[in-house]
């Protein structure tokens, strides 16, 4: 029996027991697919369908259909594993900082919170993120380490990637503009922080 991976991205698996399916498919790999649609599957023709990160991004009112969908295709008995963040320990996370006033761990979880279920184009603002601080490690060692706790995994990839040659090469290229952005993000965290210190303590209790 086949295996299905909805909605992969670039993170999928090159074995032949695996159907990899996206929307903008990365490698050869992957098969473009309507996920929202029809899945170009067969009624129980799969042991396990996995998708990670990807129902919260769906409109509420197409949920029920790609759920019957992943029911339709797989075999009676057969696994669904779908992975999705953990929004109590997000907002556990998020009033923990803001009582200690680290209010850039705070952001940060608001970012993680809401942009996967916003955000129109890949990556979002959360990847901007992890680009700013994959590049901004000795600066921002503390939040790197934070960040870890919640995705290690990406960050590392986006770490590896700067530290090989041609993303060495890049970053030298896009210094001019990675400087403004960080000029920029600095700008905007201290616009925050004046804001949130204005408001009553009642608002974070």
């Amino acid at each position: 029996m086949k295996k299905v991976n909805l909605a992969c991205g670039s993170v999928y698996i090159k074995q032949s027991d695996w159907v990899n399916l996206d929307y903008q498919p990365v490698g050869n790999g992957v098969i473009k697919s309507d996920l929202l649609g029809t899945l170009p599957l067969n009624q129980g023709s799969v042991s396990l369908v996995y998708s990670s990160h990807f129902l919260e991004h769906i409109p509420r009112s197409k949920v029920a259909h790609f759920l019957g969908e992943c029911f339709r295709v797989l075999e009676p008995g057969g696994i669904i594993r779908l992975v999705l963040p953990d929004l109590e320990e997000i907002c556990s996370q998020y009033l923990y900082n803001r009582q200690r006033s680290d209010h850039k761990k705070a952001d940060f979880c608001v970012v993680e919170m809401i942009d996967q279920c916003v955000r129109l184009e890949s990556g979002g603002e959360l990847g901007l993120l992890y680009k700013f601080y994959s590049q901004s490690y000795d600066l921002e060692r503390e939040m790197v380490e934070y960040i870890r706790s919640f995705n290690g995994e990406v960050l590392c990839e986006a770490e590896n990637h700067n530290n090989s040659p041609l993303g060495k090469i890049a970053s030298l290229l896009e210094e001019p503009k990675l400087l403004w952005g960080k000029i920029a993000y600095h700008m905007e965290q201290c616009y925050i922080r004046m804001i949130v210190s204005l408001l009553p303590t009642a608002v974070f209790m």
